[in-house]
């Protein structure tokens, strides 16, 4: 048996080694250009229209923050009213996250996807842009001093461009103030000082954080709205308004959906504000209408322009040439600025320098018919503005729409490497099965019937709705069972599992393509009634907390021990629920308040924000003291806890994933718990032997995926919560921050996985004569799940490399999948193995 688990291990490391070979070749580095630009026909064109610039960049600024009926940002209406202003609403690549969309706006170039997974590294360092052309390097080169305050993503990016720095963590997303308090403290300063600077970055987190916590309606967002049209009031009156040569732009770098997360395409993420201000726009200013705007749903206000147009525009307005890599269009509203002679050589030096990427793509605008070499044509000769706006835009069309450069000998290999192990998997499943062989041969129609949705993006997007109907499909085959068995109470557990199962779905609005706020779920009225939802987390915290063994009468002095252990441990856990429930300046009822302040003076602390990192370490450290005590209790008297030692565990780690859900998505721990009941007494009474291994392991898959997009996760970037990410860690640390975010996002999923192994164990430990068969029977049959799913994903995006939904929607799956398959072989397997060899 020895034998035949460790094969499983090595299968699965190659499986893994294979899919990261995969994932390597198909999120390469992007290849970009060398070197500066350059102004061409050797001369330089442009006429300099800035001597000093102000970005002002506050993160997930939406185009409805800033330009609608529902902003708060008054003197920025009365600034586009006044004609010293112009706005638009800019469009951002995906995927929408700070670190790319950054790239994007420096450089004028495309994001590359693999930008998206090093956004949550901070401590990497090979995304910089140190040696790629931008606007920053242009101006450090013109010798401009560049001061930055604010998120340190641009530190990352340009580690040696900066006069001086502030630099402040944009992952610590429960925190809405002293993140831009630390931006603004330096703005006096500056503004006193400013001729020891030529430009300054503002990059503020606030807003994005509070989208992130409490979404784009939270009661938050009108104060923090307001706290930056203080700024930019400050910033006008102080700086620009005094000085006709500076220039202030205030954007965001994208936007957020409807739940206050960004990182997907929908147009909520990819519709951010741009704002630029100056005295001398009054001569430019276009008929628009005045600020502020009716609510859109498409969140289009003023003109729609790409985001990375900013790029050749600040190039000509500030007179130096283009980067190298740009895909932008010079704006042109802008080009009533430049004298009548000037504004062409504007646009001619756009066109150029985009000329210039498309022949080192291997287009020839020279030879052949196509539109693009058309519009060249009509661009070269008749060197009318309207000509080259048109080449621009076909240029731009084209160059963003080019394909990635794959690495297809990693792919190739990757690909290999998992299906040489795949195979291997599924001659295990047929000898596995070959007594029973429909049985296993409708598992293997239900794998393929799954992972054949990968093939439709649609199915990709809402993956929820393939679960729902796999998991009613097998409480339907259960049913069937058990009424055959003739068992009792048989329609009673079968109607349970219905009802939790619907019950679990109705929990969130789950799925890419519909609004997620016009569907009323459980999980929206418990956010509606904070009362509700605190007095949820309370009671589901210490109704694990209490599922202690109950032991003999030798041992109750351990029993009392481990009931109070267990006790403290959820009250640790319940005290912190209710601090972030304060800080939150939710609807904490007023007996609960005294707790907040008993805590507040024990800790010597102002704050209840300042309390969390030392209740979060005790917790932690209390969490590790009682695993530890539950684990040795177990190990003193095997015989007597037999049935109990899953369990016990189970109940204990819940607690953790509790701390780290969301307070709407809490209460889901109940009704996993009550489904494990059901689904374990139905399958217990129902079937046995590889039977009953093979329901639970089935029905465990079905669950972990079921629960995962029951909490409002779906297969896009942009609902990763990060809003847990950093309880307790008072210091960045890479590997604790994601360990942390891993948790917050798959509870669900390990909920069910350790509740299998109760199943699987305790449900039938009488049963069990080998308890390490019974794991390589559980895990031969994930392994063949996760190796069906895997190939065909790697064939789909393989096959789809060039579809239109490439980056949005396969892109995210095949990283979502690496996520499911590093948990089956870590926490399912590894994890699961430990414990059974503690059993």
């Amino acid at each position: 048996m020895f034998a035949r688990v460790l094969l499983l291990f090595t299968l699965a490391v190659a499986q893994l080694v294979g899919l990261l070979l995969f994932a390597k070749g198909f999120f390469p580095g992007k290849v970009v250009l060398k070197g500066n630009g350059e102004f061409y026909h050797d001369s330089a064109p442009f006429e300099q229209q800035y001597d000093r610039l102000v970005l002002m960049v506050v993160d997930a600024m939406r185009s409805d923050f800033m330009f609608s009926t529902e902003s708060r940002m008054s003197f920025v209406h009365e600034l586009i009213n006044k004609g010293e202003a112009l706005g638009f609403t800019a469009y951002s690549n995906p995927p929408t996250v700070t670190l790319p969309r950054l790239k994007g706006i420096t450089t004028g170039a495309t994001p590359n996807f693999l930008d998206a997974i090093l956004n949550i590294a901070e401590e990497d360092t090979s995304s910089t842009l140190g040696d790629q052309d931008s606007w920053v390097k242009e101006l450090f080169m013109k010798g401009f001093k560049i001061n930055m305050f604010g998120d340190d993503t641009w530190l990352k990016l340009f580690p040696s461009y900066f006069s001086k720095t502030d630099g402040t963590s944009s992952f610590y997303v429960a925190d809405f103030t002293e993140v831009d308090l630390n931006v603004t403290r330096n703005l006096q300063y500056e503004i006193d000082h400013k001729n020891e600077w030529d430009a300054m970055i503002l990059h503020y987190l606030g807003l994005d954080h509070i989208g992130h916590k409490g979404g784009p309606t939270s009661p938050h967002m009108a104060k923090k709205q307001g706290e930056m049209d203080d700024i930019v009031k400050k910033l006008y009156n102080e700086i620009v308004k005094k000085d006709p040569r500076t220039l202030l732009i205030v954007m965001g770098d994208h936007g957020m959906n409807d739940i206050g997360n960004h990182g997907g395409s929908s147009a909520g993420e990819t519709s951010a504000a741009m704002l630029f201000v100056s005295q001398k726009l009054g001569k430019v200013r276009q008929i628009q209408d005045l600020a502020p705007l009716s609510v859109d749903e498409d969140f289009s206000y003023f003109k729609r322009i790409q985001q990375i147009d900013l790029v050749p525009t600040l190039a000509a307005l500030f007179d130096f040439p283009i980067p190298k890599n740009n895909l932008g269009v010079f704006i042109e509203d802008f080009l009533p600025l430049f004298k009548k002679d000037r504004s062409l050589n504007v646009l001619l030096q756009n066109a150029y320098q985009m000329r210039v990427l498309l022949e080192r793509g291997g287009i020839d605008l020279e030879k052949g018919d196509s539109a693009l070499s058309k519009a060249w044509l009509e661009a070269s000769t008749t060197k009318t503005s309207s000509s080259i706006y048109e080449f621009l835009k076909e240029a731009q069309d084209e160059l963003a729409g080019a394909s990635s450069n794959y690495n297809y000998n990693d792919i190739y290999l990757g690909l290999a490497l998992f299906a040489m192990a795949a195979v291997v998997h599924l001659v295990q499943y047929v000898v596995l099965f070959s007594a029973n062989k429909i049985t296993g041969f409708v598992y293997l129609i239900g794998f393929v019937l799954y992972a054949a949705s990968f093939f439709g993006s649609s199915l990709i997007e809402e993956e929820h709705q393939v679960w729902w109907w796999l998991a009613i499909s097998s409480c339907a085959i259960l049913f069937g069972l058990q009424i055959r068995s003739g068992t009792k109470g048989s329609v009673f557990t079968s109607l349970l599992v219905l009802f939790l199962a619907r019950l679990l779905r109705g929990w969130n609005n789950s799925g890419q393509k519909f609004n997620l706020t016009t569907n009323v779920k459980i999980g929206s009225i418990i956010d509606g009634e904070k009362s509700l939802g605190l007095g949820m987390t309370l009671f589901t915290c210490y109704l694990f907390s209490s599922a202690v063994t109950k032991m003999s009468r030798a041992q109750e002095v351990v029993e009392l021990v481990s009931f109070l252990s267990s006790f403290l441990l959820g009250s640790i856990a319940a005290s912190i629920k209710i601090l972030t429930n304060y800080e939150d300046l939710e609807e904490t009822p007023k007996f609960l308040r005294p707790l907040v302040i008993w805590i507040m003076d024990n800790l010597d602390t102002v704050s209840p924000r300042a309390c969390l990192v030392p209740m979060f370490q005790l917790f932690y450290m209390t969490l590790g003291c009682v695993l530890a005590a539950r684990l040795m209790i177990h190990r003193v008297w095997p015989e007597r806890f037999a049935g109990s030692f899953f369990s016990d565990l189970l109940h204990t780690v819940t607690i953790l994933l509790i701390v780290q859900a969301s307070q709407r998505n809490v209460p889901l721990f109940v009704i996993l718990l009550l489904l494990r009941w059901a689904v374990g007494t139905s399958i217990s009474r129902a079937t046995s032997g590889l039977s009953a291994i093979s329901n639970i392991t089935v029905f465990s898959i079905i669950l972990q995926h079921l629960s995962f997009f029951s909490s409002g996760s779906t297969n896009s970037l942009s609902t990763v919560d990060l809003t847990n990410s950093f309880n307790g860690v008072s210091d960045y640390g890479l590997i604790s921050v994601g360990v942390l975010t891993y948790i917050s996002n798959f509870g669900g999923p390990l909920f069910v996985i350790l509740s299998s192994l109760v199943l699987l164990y305790e449900y039938r430990h009488k049963d069990v004569s080998d308890k390490f068969d019974v794991f390589y029977r559980k895990s031969v049959i994930q392994f063949t799940f996760y190796s069906i799913a895997g190939i065909f994903l790697m064939v789909a995006c393989y096959s789809l490399r060039f579809h239109l939904f490439i980056w949005t929607v396969f892109s995210p799956k095949v990283l979502y999948f690496l996520s499911w398959f590093a948990t089956n072989v870590v926490v399912d397997f590894v994890l699961g193995l430990v414990l059974v060899a503690l059993w």
